[in-house]
């Protein structure tokens, strides 16, 4: 089975050398790929493939599997990406003068899917790389109509740059209209972050801090890298717990009325701190 998967790059040209290096992988049977493209955007919004390489001929043409890998942030003008899933399905999507919005639609930066009663939606808080994030913004208008198309599912929202942190980085505004579309919508129960390379849970939180009936945000960055600890701004208001001598993982555990359950835990020689606790839905 072929998959698609879909990298970003900060340049076209970038994402050329990112396909060269494939191609010496390749060569050098480090990865199997049956074949790669590029794709670029001019000024215009306008997407086109180059002609792929690797590719089999007719045997392609007509819908056989490859493996392809895409970059470039496509959303950006004159940008391009290395793409790669499916052949068949790709020409699938192409037209005579590129390729069709529908497809780019699938490889934003932002999506949703449901799972066990939930609803999850990953949304990208580096907004100038998806045209903003303020109220007549692309993935503003997209989130209000998918929170709409979802009511009544308890739902789980994750981007990178924490809305409220105690870490080094602190508390980020960019996405403070996404914070507030979201808390007008009373099925949103939690926000995940990363971003500060620590562990901080928050009461749930209003528009400016902690509120009854808030939602609670976490940031989970212990994944392993390093730590940063606290910044200079000290505690931000609403922090209920806040750890950065472990690393670790959360476990959520979503349960069908909309409440849950979450465990954090450091990893084997790591530390032992933990954190764990309950919390209704809104």
């Amino acid at each position: 089975m072929a998959e698609l998967v879909v990298i970003g790059y900060e340049s076209e040209a970038v994402a050329e050398q990112a396909l060269a290096t494939l191609g010496k992988l390749q060569k050098d049977l480090v990865v199997d790929l049956a074949g790669a493209a590029v794709v670029t955007c001019d000024a215009e919004g306008k997407y086109k493939m180059s002609t792929p390489t690797h590719a089999t001929g007719a045997g392609a043409a007509s819908g056989a599997l490859w493996g392809m890998i895409f970059g470039l942030l496509f959303l950006i003008p004159v940008a391009g990406l290395v793409i790669g899933g499916v052949m068949g399905a790709l020409f699938g999507k192409m037209g005579d003068t590129g390729i069709k919005q529908e497809f780019i639609s699938q490889v934003r930066g932002y999506y949703s899917f449901d799972l066990e009663g939930w609803h999850f939606v990953s949304l990208d808080s580096d907004c100038s790389k998806v045209g903003g994030c303020q109220k007549d913004s692309p993935m503003y208008t997209w989130l209000a109509e998918d929170l709409a198309v979802h009511a009544g599912r308890p739902t789980v929202v994750y981007w990178h740059h924490p809305r409220w942190s105690s870490g080094e980085h602190g508390s980020m505004d960019m996405t403070e209209p996404l914070w507030e579309l979201l808390l007008a919508d009373r099925d949103v129960q939690i926000l995940l972050s990363g971003h500060d390379h620590d562990y901080e849970r928050f009461a749930p939180m209003g528009p400016t801090g902690p509120e009854p009936g808030g939602i609670r945000q976490f940031v989970a960055g212990t994944g392993g890298n390093n730590h940063t600890c606290a910044g200079p701004a000290g505690p931000v208001a609403g922090s209920e717990a806040f750890d950065c001598t472990v690393f670790g993982a959360l476990q959520l555990t979503l349960h069908p009325d909309g409440s849950y359950d979450w465990f954090f835990t450091g990893a084997q020689g790591t530390g032992t701190y933990t954190d764990h606790g309950t919390q209704a839905h809104r």
